[in-house]
């Protein structure tokens, strides 16, 4: 026997109105309330939404945005701002949507790192941060990060140096996972993370495309994360740096003997 859900009145609505031919302004959009807004939001931001476009389907209560699929300019930004009570924020863009939207960034004006700093300033729940490639993400920037975050991924940010690593550290002390893949970061900045409160917490570490890490950094972070003995760490990312060498396997190696129990993921290059 087979049985038929007849879709509700609502759930037609919303096909109707997120089906790709639709015509139906987002301008109409701004009065619904948000258990509508909400449905509506995460549809269209897979297709990507222009910074007054997302703002028609805001609202205070907001606690998600994924905003990996739009083209992040100051606009978008600022409809950003409008949320305070965000728990993950996603701005991650990747290297193949930087490059097909090359063309159209010319004609837009770039997001900076005011924007970001007072949206950080005005999130203080903020547990997972996500702002891979963003070039407006500086040291700055970091002092205003919220002391709740938990997940970071400042991956591709360019301007990020040991400074920026003095910031996150002090200012988030319940890290579970961080990325500074590819930032201006050097054995200085490395060595404090093993030295920071999150050197307890830290599950994930990735350093992988740091040009300025030698094996100094690496056995600094290992003997600092396992100063007692036993380490949560499980993954560690460090490949394609080119000044480490076969003396970080080794000290890698008697990590691994004596406190490296929870790890379940390497990946390093030696040159």
């Amino acid at each position: 026997m087979s049985f038929y859900c007849m879709p509700s009145l609502l759930s037609l609505s919303l096909d109707t109105l997120t089906k790709p031919s639709s015509c139906f302004p987002l301008t109409e959009f701004t009065t619904l309330p948000p258990n509508l807004k909400d449905p509506l939001r995460q549809v269209f931001l897979k297709r990507g939404l222009s910074g007054p476009q997302l703002t028609t389907l805001l609202h205070p209560r907001v606690t998600e945005l994924d905003l990996s699929d739009s083209l992040v300019t100051a606009e978008l930004l600022s409809a950003v701002k409008s949320c305070t009570n965000l728990r993950k924020l996603n701005l991650n863009t990747s290297f193949s949507y930087l490059k097909k939207v090359q063309a159209k960034t010319q004609a837009t004006s770039p997001p900076d790192s005011i924007q970001v700093a007072e949206i950080l300033s005005t999130n203080c729940h903020l547990g997972t941060l996500y702002l891979r490639n963003l070039s407006c993400v500086t040291d700055s920037v970091l002092s205003c990060l919220p002391s709740s975050v938990t997940h970071l991924d400042l991956g591709g940010c360019s301007s990020v140096t040991d400074s920026g690593v003095d910031q996150l550290v002090s200012h988030c002390p319940q890290l579970a996972s961080l990325s500074l893949a590819r930032t201006r970061v050097t054995d200085k900045g490395v060595a404090k993370l093993g030295e920071g409160e999150c050197r307890e917490t830290l599950k994930e570490i990735r350093l992988d495309g740091c040009k300025s890490i030698t094996d100094i950094g690496i056995e600094e972070l290992l003997a600092g994360v396992g100063r007692s003995g036993s380490s949560v760490l499980e993954i560690l990312i460090f490949h394609k740096c080119p000044r480490v060498t076969d003396r970080s396997r080794q000290v890698l190696e008697q990590f691994l003997m004596e406190a490296g129990g929870a790890v379940r993921q390497l990946t390093w290059t030696v040159y």
